[in-house]
């Protein structure tokens, strides 16, 4: 285990350019360390850094580096315009007599684009490859197959990651490459895997996340392949394929990738009688609320379960997997059974833990009604000073406290909330001067509001807290008037904040649930207007349906049944 810690502290030097001659000696100790051990993680750790040795320009690359002790294989060889000749145009011309040819091709380019970009953070190598890979697709064409376009598209998303790590830009290129293969891919549907399916699907949804849209036609066909290769997808690729999904999610067209999500669910049937990976459990559920698809209950309740099974052993580096599946839970507005609560949070207190990923599970307990004090204190002990000037951080964790907040200064721990609260407040970072975006339906109530019934009201209102600090604004606010006994808030939902593989607008998201909670503290009265009431037909039927809607929340206020008479023309 030494030598595997030792070799991955060799990555983050040589990022550094620092590799001193004692880490050289580290290195030449690993080697002959890692010669003796059969695990096959220690290999790749070895295989791997080593090749952060080789990209280093400060220092002389040990001997051991080119030679292959017992099962270890080091056949590496550095790319550089001037170092043995080696370069892109050499690869293109190995001999290919069969398929799996031009796939070591393309790993091959590859290696020698990411450790080109790490050696010297230029861009030549990005378009060397780019160029390359067009070059191969030229090329034996007959030979081309599924598995050797899933190959490009993969290798090239990993360049473009390289690449942006050190500042070059080459994802332009790296999505019409991927648009291309998508194209070329179309005669190979009846012999495309599942496994080269989700690679595609999954590059594409990378594509889109960093450079913008992607044609329609090569999402949808692409989420078809999936679809027809589902038998032989297996776990892990279904998590990646749900993943590809949320981040495909478009807010006009929030269920066009639901199919995959529906087939999804009806394979994960199967999974209840095996075992489960926690990080796949986590990256389902997260998804799946991220795309407003809202599970089954016993899907949900399996899948807690099996995630309680793996925590009862401890694993490492599960922060992550954890903080994702309760951010899950979050957003499907789903909070786990009491012993997978405390389960979960025992073994992800007991992680190194980043400060925004304590500050994640502090907001998304909040959000499910399930945080308390002693947990929310557990949490804070993960947060820097640093921390607290990251906008998000900080909101978070004033999103968690506003949950705290006691309802009267009497109640028991109030004093330590307030203690604890200052703090968050004293180290509130300036927030940006954005304002709440305006949709549709919001202008559409409003306009209702003061040119159809001829009420004051007005839009984005804040809810002040202490220091002048707000985390809420009301969409519209119907001042105290003739007729209205005191401020309503009104708040326009739209499609955005509900599930849509439920009924139209009867399932909130999580975070809409917990706002409504939230304003119900700080407003005398909340209105909710979900999209799916919404007349939409007609300034008049609009008109009469805030009408109602007032009418019977003004005779709740006033504690009677019958319709209320004053200045306001309820008629």
């Amino acid at each position: 285990m030494q030598a595997i810690a030792r070799l991955r502290l060799l990555k983050d030097l040589v990022g550094a350019n620092i590799l001193p001659v004692v880490a050289l000696q580290s290195v030449a100790e690993c080697a002959v360390c890692a010669r003796g051990l059969n695990r096959s993680i220690t290999r790749q750790s070895f295989r791997v850094n080593s090749r952060y040795v080789a990209s280093c320009p400060a220092v002389d690359q040990p001997a051991w580096l080119h030679t292959a002790q017992d099962h270890i294989s080091l056949h590496y060889k550095p790319y550089s315009p001037c170092v043995d000749g080696n370069s892109f145009p050499e690869y293109l011309q190995m001999p290919v007599t069969k398929p799996t040819h031009l796939t070591y091709i393309v790993k091959k380019c590859k290696e020698l684009a990411v450790v080109s970009i790490n050696r010297t953070s230029s861009r030549l190598a990005a378009d060397d490859f780019f160029t390359s890979i067009h070059t191969l697709l030229q090329q034996h064409q007959h030979m081309h197959q599924s598995k050797f376009y899933s190959a490009c598209a993969s290798a090239a998303i990993h360049v473009a990651e390289t690449a942006q790590a050190k500042g070059i830009w080459c994802w332009d290129l790296t999505t019409h490459l991927v648009e291309k293969l998508c194209d070329q891919l179309v005669p190979h549907h009846a012999q495309t895997n599942g496994f080269s399916a989700v690679n595609m699907l999954q590059a594409l949804a990378k594509c889109q996340l960093q450079h913008g849209s992607i044609p329609q036609h090569c999402l949808d066909n692409t989420a078809e392949l999936v679809l027809q290769a589902g038998q032989s997808i297996t776990q892990q690729g279904w998590s990646l394929a749900a993943w590809a999904c949320a981040s495909l999610h478009q807010r006009h067209q929030p269920t066009r990738y639901h199919p995959l999500l529906d087939e999804l669910a009806k394979r994960a049937v199967g999974w209840l009688t095996g075992v489960i990976k926690l990080q796949h459990i986590a990256t389902i559920i997260w998804s799946m609320a991220r795309s407003q698809y809202l599970p089954s209950e016993e899907l949900l309740l399996h899948f807690t379960d099996a995630a309680c099974d793996q925590a009862q052993d401890f694993l490492p580096h599960a922060a992550q997997d954890i903080e994702m599946l309760f951010l899950g839970y979050a957003w499907l507005g789903y909070p786990p059974h009491a012993h997978a609560r405390q389960t979960l949070m025992q073994h992800f207190l007991r992680q190194s833990l980043q400060g925004y990923q304590a500050a994640n599970m502090a907001w998304s307990l909040a959000v499910l009604g399930t945080l308390d004090m002693p947990a929310f204190r557990s949490l804070l002990t993960h947060i820097t000073q640093h921390d607290l000037g990251n906008t998000k951080i900080s909101r978070q964790l004033h999103f968690a406290a506003e949950f705290l907040r006691p309802q009267t200064g009497a109640d028991s721990g109030s004093e330590e909330w307030h203690q604890l609260v200052e703090k968050l407040h004293l180290s509130w970072p300036v927030q940006p001067t954005t304002e709440k975006p305006t949709r549709r339906l919001h202008t559409e109530v409003l306009a209702v509001l003061r040119e159809g019934l001829g009420l004051e009201c007005h839009k984005n209102v804040p809810i002040a807290r202490e220091h002048d600090h707000s985390l809420f604004s009301v969409d519209i606010l119907i001042e105290r008037q003739p007729g209205i006994p005191c401020d309503i808030a009104v708040e326009a939902d739209g499609p955005q904040v509900f599930m849509h593989n439920q009924p139209e607008g009867t399932r909130h998201l999580g975070p809409s649930m917990f706002r409504d909670a939230i304003l119900r503290r700080h407003v005398p009265c909340l209105l909710t207007i979900p999209y799916s009431e919404w007349p939409g037909q007609g300034f008049h039927a609009s008109t009469l349906y805030l009408q109602n809607k007032l009418r019977v929340e003004v005779q709740r206020l006033n504690g009677q049944d019958e319709p209320v008479v004053d200045s306001l023309d309820w008629s």
